[in-house]
This record gives C-alpha cells, sequence and structure tokens, in this order.
C-alpha cells in the first residue's frame, strides 16, 4: 500500500438511477415555459399509433378465430359441416305394448 494513498472509511452509498427519465416536473422545469410545436405528428406519436394499431389487429384476428373455432365445435354456423357435426341421436319409442 502507498503511503499517500486515503483510506476511506465512512461508506458512501451509490446515487439513485432514474429508470425511466426524468420526471414531468422535471421536464416541464428544463422546459421553462416553452412549447413544441404542434406538427401533424411526430415519428414517435405516430409509431406509438402504429404499434396500438398493429396491436389491436392481432387481438381482432385472434378474437374472431377463437370464435370461429368454438361456433365449429358447436355445430353452428357458416363454417360447419354436416361430417363435423355431432352425431344425432333418435329413439322409437313405442306407445302400445303390441309390437307389429
Amino acid at each position: 500500500m502507498k503511503k499517500n494513498q486515503k483510506i476511506k472509511l465512512k461508506q458512501e452509498n451509490k446515487k439513485h438511477k432514474q429508470v425511466g427519465g426524468s420526471s414531468k416536473r422535471a421536464k416541464e422545469k428544463s422546459a421553462k415555459g416553452r412549447v413544441q410545436s404542434s406538427s401533424t405528428g411526430s415519428a414517435i406519436s405516430r409509431s406509438a399509433d402504429a404499434k396500438k394499431d398493429r396491436l389491436n389487429a392481432k387481438n381482432q384476428q385472434r378474437k374472431s378465430k377463437r370464435e370461429a373455432s368454438v361456433l365449429k365445435l358447436r355445430g353452428i354456423g357458416v363454417l360447419s359441416s354436416s361430417s363435423s357435426s355431432p352425431p344425432t341421436i333418435i329413439a322409437l319409442v313405442p306407445l302400445s305394448l303390441e309390437t307389429s
């Protein structure tokens, strides 16, 4: 160990890091009253809208496929066919004791 090296005896904790960036108040304070110009739409907002549209389309496709499969299993609707519908049970019950 060197002679002139300082030894730290006191614990130093790490500084807190903000994961999500600055807070809303800090952003407003740094803007100092300036307002962004309203254009037709920034690339960020358009990409966010595009992402929402993609997710919505996927959810709609998933929902329609699920409904189609349920209807097919139940044998109801346009997608059902006579071969895929469940078998029909028919019973003949005599009304009298005599059988012919």
